[in-house]
C-alpha cells in the first residue's frame, strides 16, 4: 500500500485469450484472486522485511517493516520450477537431477 505506484504491475495470464482484448482488471480478479493462486501468493510468494527509517525531522532510526508480494511473471516462475522440482524427484527412469 506504501510502495510508490511505478513498482505496481498489471497482471498478465500466461494463457491467450479469445480476442486478446480483456482489461488488465479483469485478468487480475479472474487469475490473482482464484482461490489456489491467492492461497499460493500469500503463503509462498509474500516476504516481510525490516528496514531503517530516519524520521527527517527528529533523524531518529526505526525500524519499519516492508511486504513485498511477487510481480505476476515471479508467481508462473516460481510456480514452474516447483512443479519441474517435483517432476524430477519422481522420475525413476532419469538421473533425478534437479
Amino acid at each position: 500500500m506504501s510502495a510508490p505506484f511505478s513498482r505496481y504491475l498489471s497482471w498478465r495470464s500466461p494463457e491467450k485469450t479469445e480476442n486478446g482484448i480483456v482489461p488488465e482488471l479483469e485478468i487480475m480478479t479472474q487469475r490473482m484472486f482464484e482461490p489456489e493462486t491467492l492461497v499460493k501468493m500469500i503463503r509462498y510468494n509474500t516476504v516481510f522485511e525490516k528496514e531503517e527509517e530516519k524520521d527527517p525531522e527528529t533523524g531518529l532510526l526505526s525500524l519499519v517493516t516492508i511486504k513485498k508480494v511477487a510481480a505476476y511473471h515471479q508467481y508462473y516462475a516460481v510456480q514452474k520450477a516447483v512443479q519441474e522440482t517435483i517432476k524430477a524427484t519422481h522420475d525413476t527412469e532419469g538421473d533425478r537431477k534437479i
